[in-house]
C-alpha cells in the first residue's frame, strides 16, 4: 500500500498535480467513489442516500423515465440479464409505443431498484488468473457474467445483456447461444486480449 501511494504522488507531481491532503483516504479498509464502494478485491455499489432511491417515485413521462434508466445503466455491470429485466420499462421509449404504465412497468421498475439497491460484490479483475464467460440467450435477450475463481469459488466480475434485434429473434436457441458467446467476448474483449486464457460455458 505505501509503495503504491509513493508512486502514484510521484506520478501526479511528475505531471504537475498536487492531491489535496484534506480530501486523501489513506490506508482505508473501502473507499466510496462515484457511487461505488471500492475495498480489497471488491465493489459494491453504493447509492446515497439508499432509503431516497428505495421511495424514488416512478417515471410519470419520457423525461422521467429515460433520467430513471440512466441510473439503471451506470449500476449495469452489478444487475444480471439487466436488458431482459427492464424490457418491460425500456420499451416506452419506443416511438410506436404508447406511454402507459402498468402493473409489468410497476413490477421491472421495482426490481430495478432492489438489484441497484442490493448486497451484490463484484470481485475486481485479476489479470493473472482465468477468466470464465459463462452465457444464456432467451426468446427476449442474451446475458452473460464475467468472473473467476476467488478461493474456490467463481465469483462475478461484471454482468452484461442486450435485447435481441428483429432477426436474431428467428435464430434457434443454438444460434442464440452462439450469439451470446460471441456478444460477450466482444463486450469484454479488453480482459480477455490483456490475459488471454478464458474458458465460455
Amino acid at each position: 500500500h505505501d509503495e503504491a501511494f509513493i508512486r502514484i504522488c510521484d506520478k501526479l507531481s511528475k505531471a504537475g498535480f498536487q492531491a489535496n491532503a484534506d480530501k486523501v483516504e489513506y490506508k482505508k479498509e473501502s473507499v466510496v467513489f462515484l457511487g461505488h464502494t471500492i475495498s480489497y478485491n471488491k465493489i459494491k455499489s453504493h447509492m446515497e442516500p439508499a432509503e431516497g432511491f428505495k421511495n424514488y417515485k416512478k417515471p410519470s413521462n419520457i423525461e422521467e423515465l429515460r433520467r430513471f434508466l440512466g441510473i439503471v445503466n451506470y449500476y449495469r455491470k452489478f444487475i444480471k440479464n439487466r436488458a431482459q429485466k427492464s424490457e418491460p420499462v425500456s420499451k416506452l421509449l419506443r416511438k410506436d409505443v404508447a406511454f402507459v404504465w402498468t402493473d409489468s412497468q410497476d413490477l421491472s421498475f421495482e426490481l430495478l431498484k432492489k438489484e441497484i439497491l442490493g448486497d451484490k460484490c463484484l470481485m475486481q479483475p485479476d489479470f493473472k488468473k482465468r477468466f470464465t464467460l459463462t452465457t444464456d440467450a432467451s426468446n427476449r435477450g442474451l446475458g452473460v457474467v464475467l468472473s473467476q475463481e476467488d478461493n474456490g469459488i467463481e465469483r462475478p466480475v461484471a454482468f452484461a445483456s442486450r435485447g435481441l434485434r428483429p432477426a436474431e429473434r428467428n435464430y434457434s436457441i443454438t444460434e442464440k447461444e452462439m450469439l451470446a458467446a460471441l456478444w460477450g467476448m466482444e463486450y469484454f474483449d479488453v480482459f480477455f486480449i490483456r490475459q488471454g486464457i478464458y474458458s465460455i460455458y
